[in-house]
Parts: C-alpha cells; sequence; structure tokens
C-alpha cells in the first residue's frame, strides 16, 4: 500500500500530538516502520511516496525527513530510528544499557555539532542537548510497551550513516 505523504499528513500528525509547528525554519522528523518507495529521491518536493516496512532492528525501515513548511516541501531519507541487533544484543546483556530508542515526541533541542568526537569516523550530526524520555529493553531483542523508560539525554544525534542499501545488514 503506497502512501503519498504530504504537508498535510505532517501537519496532522503535529496537531494530533498536540506539537507546535514553529513558522520558519526546518523541521526533521521520523516514521518508524516505513520506507520511501523512491530511496534515492532526497529533493524537495510537495509529496514523496512511502511505503509501510516492518522494522526488524537489522535494515533501515524508518524514513528520516526534512520539512520546509513554508515551501510546503518535504525531502525523504531512508534510514533508521531504532538501534541495530547487535547492539541490542549487546546491551540486554547489560540490563538495557548501551542501546536505546526513543520515544515518540516532538524533540526542538538539536544543534549542530560532531558526532563521535574523537573518533578516526567523527563526523557532522545533529546532537541532542536535552534529557528526554528513552526505552530500554532488558528482556528481549525489541523496544516495546513492557520496557522500562527512563529520562536522560542518550545523544541519539542525527547524523548520516552508511549502507548498501535497505535491504543490506
Amino acid at each position: 500500500m503506497t502512501i503519498k505523504l504530504n504537508q498535510d499528513h505532517l501537519r496532522r500528525v503535529c496537531q494530533i500530538n498536540s506539537f507546535s509547528v514553529p513558522d520558519d525554519g526546518m523541521i526533521f522528523f521520523g516514521f518508524r516502520g516505513c520506507l520511501p518507495v523512491d530511496e534515492d529521491n532526497h529533493e524537495f518536493e510537495a509529496e514523496h511516496d512511502v511505503i509501510p516496512a516492518e522494522v526488524n532492528y537489522i535494515h533501515p525501515r524508518c524514513t528520516l525527513g526534512q520539512w520546509l513548511q513554508k515551501e510546503e516541501k518535504i525531502a525523504l531519507f531512508p534510514g533508521s530510528t531504532v538501534p541495530h541487533i547487535r547492539y541490542v544484543k549487546i546491551s540486554r546483556e547489560r540490563n538495557g544499557l548501551g542501546a536505546n530508542q526513543l520515544m515518540t515526541g516532538y524533540y526542538k533541542d538539536y544543534r549542530k555539532g560532531i558526532h563521535g568526537v574523537g573518533k578516526l569516523t567523527a563526523h557532522e550530526a545533529f546532537r541532542q542537548t536535552e534529557g528526554h524520555p528513552i526505552r530500554r529493553t532488558a528482556d528481549d531483542f525489541d523496544f516495546d510497551n513492557d520496557d522500562r523508560v527512563e529520562f536522560e539525554n542518550p545523544y541519539d544525534n542525527i547524523h548520516a550513516a552508511w549502507s548498501m542499501g535497505v535491504n543490506h545488514d
């Protein structure tokens, strides 16, 4: 089932969740369990086709987007809003420490900075600067309502990642 995602959908999501939409600037958003149909089209357009996708903690199965509300345009990118299964498995052995999943919300505290400061793989990112509610799983390999909620800054930065494609792990 293909959905034509546009600004009206984003405004409705914000309205349902009581998220205020700023009058100007760019809004970053993420949809878990949905992918752009054309994963190589990153142009700002009035609408893009997306399809539902099962989150499996192995492959990118989310859509990250940029919304220019004044221009009524969005750009979409395949990506992930969940940790890879290898980090979930490691954190499960540590009672959930080491991997987390942000809860649904409106996070306006991102600032330009560097992800992985001091490492050879360091790169530019939008970095979190405040605490947020997050889930940590210690009982299985996914994040659900059975998992504990903590409030902290997990430094879940928004940044480019490298992948051979949405079907490569």
